[in-house]
């Protein structure tokens, strides 16, 4: 039997690592963050906000904003409404309203699941920022009560050049 040089064995592993190294960086999107936070008991309360911490790298570049609520079975409403406020040093840059639809009749979800639902919403435009740097997402819920059964609130961010 022919042993293979070890050059051509240090080749072979060379390649595989690269070709393995490629295909993993493939699966992540170039330009997009994403973010969740845990909401305490999936309770959102009347004046709590949910803030993210978004940083801004280019100003020619449009950014594009979802937010996305995780739901377990105890969501009483069909519909929700959130005040979303991009911030930064005590200003207000830019302010919208996000709806969702969560359901057409009482406990009847208009997203797939058993035990937990997720919806999405984006912001009404992409957004072209005036300055680079840290900015503070803001979102309320605009509701007089307490939101039980919303566990999560994620954030995803796309950028466009």
């Amino acid at each position: 039997m022919r042993r293979i040089p070890r050059q051509v064995h240090r080749l072979l592993l060379l390649l595989l690592f690269l070709t393995l190294a490629m295909g993993c960086r493939g699966a992540r999107e170039e330009g997009t963050y994403y973010a969740f936070q845990e909401l305490t008991d999936g309770v959102w309360k009347q004046n709590m906000a949910v803030r993210f911490q978004l940083l801004f790298t280019s100003r020619a570049s449009l950014h594009q904003i979802q937010i996305a609520l995780r739901m377990d079975n105890r969501m009483e409403q069909m519909n929700l409404s959130l005040k979303a406020e991009l911030q930064r040093n005590g200003y207000t840059y830019y302010t919208d309203t996000l709806r969702f639809h969560l359901a057409d009749q009482p406990e009847r979800w208009l997203r797939p699941g058993v035990l937990f639902h997720e919806y999405q919403a984006g912001l009404a435009r992409a957004l072209k920022m005036p300055y680079t740097g840290l900015f503070e997402l803001r979102l309320t819920t605009l509701d007089e009560r307490p939101l039980t059964g919303i566990t999560a609130v994620g954030l995803r961010m796309k950028e466009r050049p």
